[in-house]
This record gives structure tokens, C-alpha cells and sequence, in this order.
């Protein structure tokens, strides 16, 4: 009999395996070894039906022995899962500031847009306004905070100037005006406008 070599004897026309592993040297196997006395097989069973079932055997054994792993493969493999870990935090990141970046973006954007919006109101308005008789509902275009309220809204140029300072305050206010006196909020708010009335109750070209 040799070590580490699979003997099979023929006893009675029955396929026998004796001593598959050498039982003097310690295999890292948690303990575990192949016996090959569960490998018996049936006397009527086929030659190759025997060494199928005997591999088999085998494979059922093996496949939960433990190996001890290298210290150095432990090493890279735990070095290699940081830099993974690394990588995805920094993706992580660079996704959180692209993501912030395109909403700092789209607010810059929405902004100048309410701005051209703004504009555009207001060159419209004014065009209107210039041409409009005293009697004329005033055109009001959009101020920061958007349309000018309706019962604020309904008014004429005569009506406007008759107001007294508390009643001119909330359409100085929206579009971000003053004035020392009542002439001057008024001369201000009509010139916004674009009236071509602006010196106050004395309305002229």
C-alpha cells in the first residue's frame, strides 16, 4: 500500500477503496478527512456506477473543508474592500454636489426668467400706460412678487393721484418705491408706470 494514492482491490468482483488520504499528516480541514470505508459500493452496481458514487462521495465531503487563508490575500482583500468603500462615499458625494449644483442652477434660472417676465410686463405696460387719458384703468405690470393685487389694481390715473399717502403706501410698497412727500411717491410710482403724467396733482406732459 502507497500513501496519498487511492487503492482499490477487487474482493468478491466488488470495487473496495482502502486508503485514499495519507492519515499521518494533518490536512487543514478542521479535523475533517475522507474516509473511504463509507465509499463501499454495491456488488451489483457497474464499475462506473461505483467510481461515480465513490467521486461523488468525495465531493459531498470536500466541499465544506476549510482552508486557511493567506495573512497577505487577507490583507489586500480587506485593503482592496476599503478602497471600494472609498470610491463609493466619493461618488456618493460628487453625486450630492452635482445634484446640489443643478439646483442651484435651476433657481438661477428660474429667477432670470421671473426677471424677463418682469420686464417684458412692465415694457408692456408702460407702453399701454403712455397712451392712456386720465379716466383709464392703469395698466400694472408684475413686481417682485408677482401681479398686482385686483382691488389695488382697478384704478385711474385721476383716482390714483387723489390717493393720500396711507392709501398710495401698499402700490409703492409692491414695486419697491418711495418718496419723501406725496408729490414725490406719486411723480415716482406714475413715471414707473409709464405715464406721462408724473408731477404730481399737477398733471401735465
Amino acid at each position: 500500500t502507497t500513501q496519498n494514492t487511492e487503492h482499490v482491490a477487487r474482493q468478491k468482483g466488488d470495487l473496495v477503496a482502502t486508503d485514499c488520504v495519507d492519515n499521518t499528516k494533518e490536512y487543514p480541514t478542521n479535523n475533517n478527512r475522507i474516509d473511504c470505508r463509507f465509499l463501499m459500493v454495491s456488488p451489483n452496481m457497474s464499475d462506473c456506477e461505483k467510481l461515480s458514487n465513490a467521486f461523488q462521495t468525495i465531493a459531498d465531503v470536500t466541499k465544506n473543508f476549510q482552508f486557511p487563508a493567506s495573512a497577505n490575500a487577507d490583507a489586500r482583500f480587506d485593503r482592496l474592500e476599503a478602497l471600494l468603500g472609498e470610491l463609493k462615499t466619493d461618488m456618493q458625494n460628487r453625486q450630492t454636489d452635482m445634484q446640489n449644483r443643478q439646483t442651484d442652477m435651476q433657481k438661477s434660472i428660474d429667477t432670470i426668467l421671473i426677471e424677463i417676465q418682469r420686464v417684458e410686463s412692465l415694457a408692456s405696460a408702460r407702453s399701454r400706460n403712455a397712451v392712456s387719458t386720465l379716466s383709464d384703468k392703469l395698466c400694472f405690470p408684475r413686481g417682485v412678487g408677482g401681479l398686482m393685487p385686483d382691488q389695488l389694481g382697478a384704478i385711474s390715473t385721476y383716482d390714483l393721484v387723489e390717493l393720500n399717502r396711507w392709501q398710495l403706501k401698499p402700490y409703492l410698497e409692491f414695486y419697491g418705491l418711495a418718496g419723501h412727500n406725496k408729490g414725490e411717491e406719486v411723480k415716482n410710482l406714475l413715471q414707473y408706470l409709464g405715464c406721462r403724467y408724473g408731477e404730481g396733482i399737477g398733471l401735465g406732459p
